[in-house]
């Protein structure tokens, strides 16, 4: 019976599998970065370590807003439907992506001397994130809407090491 319901999900379950590994892979080395960072940073360092990253993974949420999570629904509706449309999906939300995060950037500019002080300089050394946190979301997304969990826990993998 288990063998019957096995062969029945099978691509479910692979999928399932690889996408599990690409995301306790990911979450994985954050957490490892955050433990050695706990255990070698003084306590003032740790702090701020954590401050800024909050900011930027604040800034983040704002570039992505859940653009990636509607690329994987269109990319899975089109790859389906239209194999022409499939193709302009990774442009047209990329573009968003950076006009999303020009202006997140600018506004960060702008505003962050007088509102953060002497932390900045800080968020400034990590303000590419701002943008590239969301577009590997986002090929993330295309990933999932095509089922290549395989490739993409693969392209984890290889990116960690």
């Amino acid at each position: 019976m288990l063998n019957k319901h096995y062969n029945t999900h099978k691509e479910t379950i692979h999928n399932f599998i690889w996408r599990s590994l690409q995301v306790f892979g990911k979450q994985g080395i954050t957490f490892l970065i955050f433990i050695l960072c706990a255990k070698l940073l003084s306590p003032y360092e740790f702090g701020i370590y954590n401050y800024v990253l909050a900011i930027i993974f604040f800034l983040i949420i704002f570039g992505d807003f859940g653009i990636s999570t509607a690329t994987s629904k269109y990319v899975a509706e089109y790859n389906v439907t239209d194999k022409k449309k499939l193709k302009s999906v990774l442009f047209n939300s990329g573009i968003i992506i950076l006009g999303l995060t020009l202006l997140i950037t600018l506004i960060t500019i702008t505003i962050g001397p007088w509102y953060l002080k002497e932390k900045y300089v800080y968020v400034l050394y990590l303000l590419p994130l701002i943008f590239l946190a969301p577009m590997t979301s986002l090929y993330d997304g295309i990933y999932r809407g095509l089922k290549r969990f395989k490739s993409l826990a693969i392209i984890r993998a290889i990116l960690v090491e």
